[in-house]
């Protein structure tokens, strides 16, 4: 998994809390969802990074193999507030019982939970990996409709599958990073504004790239700060 990821990030400088809020400063953001990955990214470090700066909101990310709610009970107590899961890179089936024992357990502790979707781990590195089923995600979301699923990338170039497969699903958001304005409208069309969630992927994606293509798309000023802030911010709030 280190060496793939290694191939992801290579020629990007480390990260730190500083350098991080810097970038934030220049594209006039004040707070941001940060994202552990065991093993690349430890959840005890991330959790300590972000401790005494409230603009960085930690999410952590839980060992599959290992009961699910005991972890998550300890690292939301010490800090956490959401969960990241990345089928591709932890080897899991994206509507699996993991993964459903993960989205069951974020929804009774009111904590958002982010999830990867587009691509396989091939396009990570990995030597092998499956390509996800874009219906595994509404598969996922109706097993604890109580919860709250964000689906990252919304697909990425599978994203027509992806929304045809949650568009109907309530608890559902888009993460909109890497993805044209014009697929900014299709994705509007079909779950309206309350349902799309800005993300970046930074440092491998660029968050001034992302506000740019939101205002080619051409959305109002009312639907583009659903999109920037409100929505995310729902999601949050109710992880407190």
């Amino acid at each position: 998994m280190e060496r793939a990821l290694g191939r992801i990030v290579r020629g990007i400088p480390p990260q730190s809390p500083e350098s991080l809020l810097a970038e934030m400063d220049t594209h006039g953001i004040s707070q941001t969802v940060v994202l552990a990955l065991p093993t690349w990214g430890d959840n005890r470090g991330l959790l300590k990074s972000c401790q005494g700066k409230p603009r960085l909101i930690p999410f952590i990310s839980l060992i599959p193999g290992s009961e699910p709610e005991p972890q998550m009970d300890e690292l939301l107590a010490a800090g956490g507030r959401g969960v990241k899961v990345h089928p591709a890179l932890q080897g899991i089936v994206v509507d699996g019982e993991f993964c459903k024992r993960v989205l069951g357990h974020a929804g009774k502790k009111n904590v958002p939970v982010l999830i990867h979707a587009g691509g396989s781990g091939r396009m990570l590195g990995l030597s092998t990996g499956k390509a996800q089923d874009p219906q595994a995600f509404r598969r996922l979301a109706n097993s604890a409709p109580h919860a709250s699923l964000v689906v990252a990338h919304s697909g990425l170039w599978e994203y027509p599958e992806v929304l045809a497969a949650v568009r109907n699903c309530p608890n559902v958001w888009l993460d909109i990073s890497f993805q044209h304005p014009i697929v900014l409208r299709e994705l509007h069309d079909a779950v309206g504004a309350e349902r799309m969630i800005l993300g970046s992927d930074f440092p491998v994606g660029r968050v001034d790239l992302v506000l740019k293509n939101l205002a080619v798309a051409g959305f109002s000023e009312k639907n583009i700060a659903r999109i920037v802030w409100e929505n995310a911010g729902k999601l949050l709030r109710s992880s407190r």
